[in-house]
């Protein structure tokens, strides 16, 4: 479906000290794109299982399936609150991200973070991404990211803002995401998946790892300005393999919007599955 929508390109020359990657549209994201987006939103912050056992129990008395019970449910008790705008964003951004890493280059998605965040209206805390390339390598690759999204307007430090954070994660010296992951993967009888992990967390297996900036942004109002500032810092030597991904999206704030109205016809197809 991204391929669809999106074409990803290396720039060479970058024109920067560090590697560039430009995501742009193919074309408007039609109903299709919209729908799997959607789609997607939902199944980054519910359970599926849990999502179909409990809109069941809503609509047992129901007589048929009532959209307002599913769209009621679907908005305040598994996507952030609609006034937690930047949330919302934030969340997007990070589903987005983990969307083009698995459909351009293979990666792998243990688990669902955005599942696990204590509450339905905060961000989820830890390493924004974290996924794992295991096929057409010599070794296993992780690939820890951060996803900065600016739906309106412009902000020049984003890429600098994005560069501090993935400098302060954790994920640099004690991966606190992988064993976060490894807890789920063994909670949920993921075992082959979950060994796997704990393999790479405790050192008993070789991986190589890379570190990948996402700057999720609003087309219209993108300046080459937001990269040369990070090119004025010294970058962090800790971030292995760093790349900055511009994905830039026509209308993004639109675009979100829509996602996220649609989410709830999404999950209707769960009822069903």
């Amino acid at each position: 479906m991204l391929r669809k929508w999106l074409t990803c390109r290396e720039r060479n020359p970058s024109g920067h000290k560090y590697v560039v990657i430009d995501v742009a549209e193919l074309i408007e994201p039609d109903d299709e794109v919209l729908d799997q987006l959607a789609l997607e939103l939902v199944l980054a912050h519910g359970s599926p299982r849990m999502i179909k056992a409990e809109l069941e129990m809503l609509l047992e008395d129901a007589g048929e399936v009532k959209l307002d019970i599913l769209r009621d449910y679907i908005e305040k008790e598994v996507l952030p609150d609609g006034e937690r705008v930047a949330t919302r964003v934030g969340n997007f951004g990070e589903v987005l991200a983990a969307g083009v890493l698995i459909a351009f280059e293979g990666f792998w998605l243990p688990i669902f973070k955005l599942r696990f965040r204590e509450k339905r209206n905060w961000a989820a805390r830890l390493t924004d991404l974290c996924l794992i390339k295991v096929d057409d390598l010599p070794r296993p690759m992780v690939c820890y990211g951060e996803a900065k999204t600016k739906s309106t307007d412009c902000n020049l430090q984003l890429a600098v803002e994005g560069h501090e954070s993935l400098a302060k994660d954790d994920a640099l010296a004690n991966p606190e995401i992988l064993r976060f992951i490894c807890t789920w993967l063994y909670e949920t009888g993921m075992y082959d998946e979950a060994e796997f992990i704990s393999q790479i967390r405790l050192g008993k297996l070789d991986y190589d790892k890379r570190h990948d900036l996402f700057l999720v942004h609003n087309e219209e109002c993108w300046r080459e300005e937001i990269l040369d500032n990070l090119e004025d810092c010294q970058l962090d030597e800790r971030l292995v393999d760093f790349s900055v991904k511009v994905v830039l999206i026509a209308e993004l704030r639109q675009v979100i919007d829509e996602v996220y109205a649609r989410a709830w016809l999404a999950a209707g197809e769960l009822l069903d599955g």
